[in-house]
């Protein structure tokens, strides 16, 4: 019985890297392509969302892939780590990128710096965060509004 768990989870992992290779191949022949275009043709405004989609296509295998292994481990890593670092990074390529497109982006952060501790898989955890944050990147037309602040409640702290 253990024998035969254990083949269908190597199975799994073989079938994982096949798909993440069936995928990831086509991704890098559209990058090379979009590259090309961008030489013959110069800085087009047409090749800006279609680079922006493909990084973000290669960006969602590679999370599946993370998720999957993590599942067949049946543990995700869980680390300590201060909420005001899982923020920072995407903060700033939000803002980059909504400068870029000409967004308005107004933040509002009360978050202590290296206070606030969480427990969880940072990864995954930026990542969903970095989806929110994109989603309203790709959604609005002129503005994004992003608070963040803790509220304390009796022995309880909530970051919204």
């Amino acid at each position: 019985m253990a024998i035969s768990i254990d083949n269908l989870i190597s199975n799994q992992q073989r079938l994982l890297s096949s798909i993440s290779h069936e995928l990831k191949t086509p991704l890098t022949r559209l990058q090379l392509a979009t590259a090309l275009v961008r030489r013959q043709c110069g800085e087009t405004d047409s090749v800006k969302p279609i680079e922006r989609e493909i990084e973000r296509m290669d960006k969602m295998i590679s999370e599946l892939l993370l998720l999957s292994r993590q599942q067949m481990n049946s543990q995700v890593k869980r680390d300590i780590f201060y909420a005001n670092s899982l923020w920072e990074e995407i903060i700033k390529d939000a803002q980059f990128e909504a400068e870029q497109r000409g967004i308005a982006f107004l933040t509002n952060i009360h978050l202590p710096k290296n206070e606030l501790q969480l427990n969880g898989n940072f990864r995954l955890l930026e990542s969903a965060v970095e989806n929110i944050v994109t989603n309203a990147l790709k959604y609005t037309k002129d503005k994004i509004e992003l608070y963040i602040f803790i509220q304390e409640e009796e022995f309880l702290r909530i970051c919204q």
